[in-house]
């Protein structure tokens, strides 16, 4: 058989129902398979001639064996590739031909290169991946031809790297290995770097540029080693030197009253010279001296300070939160009234106290915060205007100069301007009445307010109501105080009023245009009256007054009204008179409601009278009836008639009446004239009493040369008849 034909070994084991567990081993031992298979397939790729087969078999833990020599012959060619490369010739690679029964074979190195020797030394041109296939064959046992590759790394390692020659002691500083080639990064692997410092462990990473700091001063060599896929590897050195700085500092005094001054030294070691100091006072002040003295003005509790040094090489240390405590002397504000809520132009007497006993040991000095000042202990101040005053006191230790302040705050409120308003411009109630008064009081503070009516009653809410149940005048008072009790006081007098009166009429009913007569009556506190006719019209403080409806108002029925006021107009009350008004309406309408001029003919006249019963016609031409309708009227010539009609209610005694003309045109008259011709001619037809401002229409079965013209012509060819219409400017 040929390499890779597969093959089934076949079980002939005697009660092979009783196995469990099978093995062949073949091809020096290369065949595998499951071991509950008793006839597995096998492919022979890796050696040719006679192959042994030995089978295994096992039951419970018992095991028999056979083995049939050379039971297999196995041809080639079977190809396999063998190489070797050297790190010191990293370009040359040494081929061994190890391929099996071949009678014929070619190398192709994957760089375009090919050889037919046995066991070829190739150099390859540059660095980079190739593979190699070595092919073969045999001529004389038929079987396919063999191939076998290998993949070749050809890499050139070149360990390499940049670093600054000087770093600051525990700073990580950059080592940059990326100029390094062919370094294979993979698998925690590529780039190992080894210190000369013995505190400094190995270091191996697949990262080229990698931070490296340094635990102690000094100069300390530097090694790189760098590895390539094929586990060369090449190594490069440089050296460093490590500088370290650590900063310190003395005070003078760390516990101080302002203003003090401290002395700060500094106390710092370093591996060179140091070029600079920066220190950070805790005051927001700063200094670059090395040994500064600083006064501290103010107190400020606990400070903070902190320096920072440099070296000539940039290494900077620093040193922080050196505590500078600070105390002051104490004294404290008290007032009088204690809670210093005032009103504009009080006095507040202050006191302030001194933190020894015995006597005083401060010195004040006062700031009230609206331009006045003292230097007493227990001083006084009035204040005139409206505000918050932060008075502030500064005192000082004699003993030390220390100083310290404290503040008071004096709150001062404007006097209100007390206001109120009863919701009407006039200082007049109606008897009875209940009266609302509201606060209009400017003020710039929370206020409350007092009430006095005048009647007997108080309240303090807003707004806030009374009643008054008689005429007379009431003083009303309202108190305005502000939260700290600066008052104002406003007061108006009120009038209570209570005007009365009623009137009479002559009649309530009338017709209409008819009067009726006011009468006043009965008056009390009356000041001003106006009558309301209750048709639009009035008039005022006139008694008695007659008055003529000329208009009826709907259903017949309106109010007759007096007003009566009080003084200024105040407290108006009304009494009320029914009045009925009758109306009888004469009325017609011409030509069927049309009301236009019509040629003479019968007129139609349509009597649309309002509530009436009796009726009397006169037509203007002497001729006159008491029908309700008279219906069509003959008029005896055309003309202009003024038609009256009368009208009247028996029972209401009221009456009416209205006159409309009638005007009737006269009907055009027409005279006309015809021809007599010969059979073929032309005759004339003609309107003999033409007018120039009507309408002429000639109409017969003959053709006529002009319908329109009062003088025309025709050509019938028999005896005809023709007529002639007209159409005045009345219609």
């Amino acid at each position: 058989m040929c390499p890779g034909d597969p093959i089934q070994l076949t079980n002939q084991t005697a009660l092979s129902d009783s196995v469990d567990y099978w093995h062949y081993y073949s091809e020096t031992n290369r065949q595998f398979h499951c071991f509950d298979e008793p006839n597995p397939t096998w492919q022979f790729t890796n050696e040719t001639g006679p192959q042994d087969v030995t089978l295994i078999v096992g039951w419970n833990g018992c095991f028999s064996s056979t083995t049939l020599d050379d039971l297999i012959q196995v041809d080639g060619p079977i190809a396999e590739i063998f190489f070797n490369c050297e790190c010191e010739t990293p370009y040359e690679v040494a081929f061994e031909n190890r391929s099996h029964d071949i009678t014929s074979f070619e190398w192709d190195f994957g760089d375009g290169n090919t050889s037919t020797d046995p066991n070829p030394v190739h150099v390859y041109a540059a660095t980079g991946d190739y593979t190699v296939s070595l092919t073969t064959d045999n001529t004389t046992t038929g079987c396919p031809t063999s191939v076998d590759t290998a993949p070749i790394f050809i890499r050139d390692i070149q360990a390499q790297f940049q670093s600054d020659s000087v770093i600051c002691r525990g700073v990580p500083s950059p080592f940059d290995a990326s100029l390094s080639t062919d370094v294979h990064n993979q698998c925690w692997n590529g780039y190992t770097w080894h210190f000369d410092d013995p505190t400094r462990r190995p270091i191996t990473t697949t990262n080229p540029n990698y931070p490296i700091d340094f635990p102690n001063s000094g100069h300390f060599g530097v090694t790189l080693i760098t590895t390539d896929i094929n586990g060369c590897t090449d190594t490069a050195r440089g050296d460093v030197s490590v500088y370290g700085i650590d900063a310190a500092y003395a005070l003078s005094d760390n516990n101080i009253c302002a203003p003090s001054s401290i002395d700060f030294t500094d106390q710092t070691t370093s591996d060179t010279t140091i070029s600079s100091w920066a220190w950070n006072f805790g005051d927001l002040t700063v200094s670059s001296d090395q040994d500064p003295s600083h006064e501290y003005a103010f107190f400020q509790d606990s400070l903070y300070t902190q320096l920072i040094v440099e070296n000539i090489v940039g290494c900077v240390d620093t040193v922080d939160s050196v505590l500078v405590t600070m105390y002051s002397p104490i004294s404290n504000i008290s007032s009088n009234p204690f809670f210093a809520n005032i009103c504009e132009g009080r006095t507040v007497s202050f006191t302030a106290s001194d933190y020894t006993q015995g006597g005083s040991n401060l010195t004040f000095d006062w700031d009230f915060d609206d331009g006045g000042m003292s230097t007493d202990q227990n001083p006084s101040h009035q204040f005139d205007n409206e505000g918050t005053f932060d008075v502030n006191m500064v005192f000082t230790e004699i003993s030390t100069g220390c100083i310290d302040s404290t503040t008071r705050t004096v709150n001062v409120q404007a006097f209100p301007i007390a206001g109120f308003t009863s919701g009407d411009s006039l200082p007049v109630f109606c008897a009875p009445a209940n009266a609302t008064f509201t606060d209009t009081t400017i003020s710039s503070a929370f206020h409350t307010r007092t009430w006095d009516f005048g009647n007997g009653f108080s309240a303090s809410n807003n707004p806030a109501s009374t009643a008054y149940s008689t005429s007379g005048d009431y003083t009303v008072e309202m108190i305005a105080t502000t939260s700290y009790g600066c008052a104002d006081t406003a007061t108006v007098v009120y009038s209570v009023i209570a005007p009365a009166g009623s009137f009479s009429i002559d009649e309530d009913t009338i017709c209409r245009g008819e009067e009726i007569t006011f009468t006043l009556q009965d008056t009390s506190e009356v000041y001003n009256f106006i009558w309301d006719f209750g048709d639009g019209n009035s008039i005022s403080n006139q008694n008695p007054v007659s008055h003529a409806y000329t208009f009826v108002p709907p259903n017949g029925e309106t109010v007759g009204k007096l007003v009566v006021s009080g003084l200024l107009g105040g407290c108006p009350d009304e009494s009320t008179v029914p009045i009925y008004i009758h109306e009888v309406v004469a009325d017609f309408v011409r030509n069927d409601g049309i009301d236009t001029a019509l040629c003479f003919q019968p007129y139609e006249l349509t009597n649309q009278s309002l509530n009436s019963d009796v009726f009397y016609w006169d037509f203007g031409f002497g001729a006159n009836v008491s029908d309700e309708q008279p219906g069509f009227l003959n008029f005896p010539s055309p003309g202009t008639y003024d038609v009256t009609l009368g009208v009247a209610n028996q029972l209401l005694g009221c009456n009416d009446t209205i006159m409309k003309t009638v005007l009737l045109h006269p009907n055009p008259e027409i005279f006309s004239l015809g021809d007599t011709i010969c059979e073929g001619e032309t005759g004339q037809i003609q309107v003999l009493n033409p007018e120039a401002s009507s309408d002429y229409t000639w109409t017969s079965i003959e053709p006529v040369a002009d319908a329109n013209a009062v003088i025309t012509t025709s050509s019938p060819l028999l005896t005809a008849e023709y007529e002639i219409a007209v159409l005045d400017t009345n219609g």
